[in-house]
């Protein structure tokens, strides 16, 4: 279970590219993937989604493009991912850190 984030956007404050997620061993009972700026690897910087994926039963990687450009707020160092499903949004994130 992981998150990848490479940024391929050469300017400065700015990101984008492909975001890759492992979905969790449990892939049958998540129903979507929320995607976050995260403060760090635990903590969300505000309650905006950047992506969402929407999770498919067989489990395995999901990636979506993050497009060119994307401006990255000053205090955000990490993207966090949270499972979602019938009974809520998961507590535990899986982060990756943004390098610019």
């Amino acid at each position: 279970e992981g998150l990848w984030f490479e940024d391929v956007d050469p300017g400065t404050g700015v990101v984008g590219g492909n975001l890759t997620l492992a979905q969790a061993r449990d892939a049958a009972v998540m129903t979507s993937y929320s995607v976050y700026w995260g403060l760090n690897s635990t903590h969300k910087l505000n309650s905006l989604v950047v992506l969402s994926f929407a999770a498919t039963p067989s489990g395995g990687n999901l990636t979506l493009q993050l497009l060119a450009g994307t401006t990255m707020p000053e205090d955000a160092t990490h993207f966090l991912a949270f499972a979602s499903s019938t009974s809520g949004e998961s507590i535990m994130a899986r982060a990756t850190e943004v390098v610019d």
